[in-house]
């Protein structure tokens, strides 16, 4: 093999692997970027009847101006049996998963990943644990 055609072989697969390199990084890029948009949702799991399942949406709907996601409700009732809810708050009828809480007694709050796990759990029974649960969530969004 000639000099010259040794020095363009290498050319070309130095430009190959920077090409190559610069696809990598890309693909870095675009998965950072996927990665920093995940979010936590705070959510509820509550029966309408319940007094404390209404101070825990009123207190979710305050939160939910700083949460990075909307609140959810969870819940198996339909909406003319909650009527308006307050702003901010996101209702979900998924009965596989309430009937993976209604065991629990309502509210139950959970801090939710976007893959479905549930990161944290809460059973306030009064105010002042509904406080505590929703503090202990946005701690957990200042960390993540």
């Amino acid at each position: 093999m000639s000099p010259w055609v040794a020095v363009v072989v290498s050319w070309i697969a130095i430009v190959v692997l920077y090409l190559g390199l610069a696809a990598c990084l890309r693909e870095i890029r675009l998965l950072r970027g996927q990665v920093s948009r995940l979010t936590y949702p705070a959510g509820a799991a509550s029966d309408s009847a319940c007094p404390l399942c209404r101070l825990v949406l009123a207190r979710l709907a305050d939160l939910s101006s700083r949460l990075p996601e909307p609140a959810v409700l969870l819940t198996y009732e339909s909406d003319d049996v909650w009527g308006p809810l307050p702003a901010g708050i996101r209702v979900v009828r998924d009965d596989p998963s309430w009937s993976a809480v209604a065991h629990l007694t309502p509210p139950v709050l959970m801090l939710v990943a976007p893959s479905g796990e549930v990161l944290e759990l809460a059973l306030p029974a009064g105010p002042d644990d509904v406080d505590r649960a929703l503090e202990s969530f946005r701690t957990f969004y200042s960390r993540h």
